[in-house]
């Protein structure tokens, strides 16, 4: 999950509860997907910039982005209506804001796009879903990748 605020360094946000790590819970077919995404939360959720000796890593914070990017891979109707669990419960968004990415022709990739409340204001949260297990075309855009070839769309 990426999200972008307006405002840099304004501290850590403010989710309702933190999650340990032991209950992060994503399925075996995530776990790709999560490798990919802990750079950006990694990134995002220390606020430092590479040379700088900025913020440093925020597990609370870091795990909130995990619940968002969790979040990826629930179905449309559940995205759009922010009902996917606990990880909904942990990773708020402005309601009525969460737009599903359907998955694209070629790849099938998946996402969505949301406003979350956060201590610098509403921010804007996007995410996609890891490589699953049960599509093909998702084992081929990850080969493309580590191929460089480019991210495929």
């Amino acid at each position: 999950a990426f999200v972008r605020s307006g405002a840099q360094g304004q501290g850590p946000h403010d989710p309702p509860a933190p999650f340990p790590s032991s209950h992060i819970g994503m399925p075996a077919a995530a776990n790709g997907g999560l490798l990919l995404a802990a750079a950006a939360v990694w990134s995002a959720a220390s606020g430092a910039v590479p040379g700088s000796a900025g913020p440093v890593y925020n597990e609370t914070t870091a795990l909130l982005y995990a619940q968002y990017a969790r979040v990826s891979f629930c179905s449309k109707e559940r995205i759009e209506s922010w009902t996917c669990g606990g990880m909904c419960v942990a990773a708020r968004s402005v309601p009525g804001s969460a737009r599903y990415l359907a998955p694209g022709p070629v790849f099938g990739v998946q996402g969505y796009v949301a406003r979350a409340p956060g201590d610098a204001g509403i921010q804007c949260v996007a995410a996609f879903r890891g490589t699953s297990n049960y599509n093909p075309r998702n084992w081929l855009a990850g080969a493309l990748v580590w191929g460089g070839e480019g991210a495929p769309g």
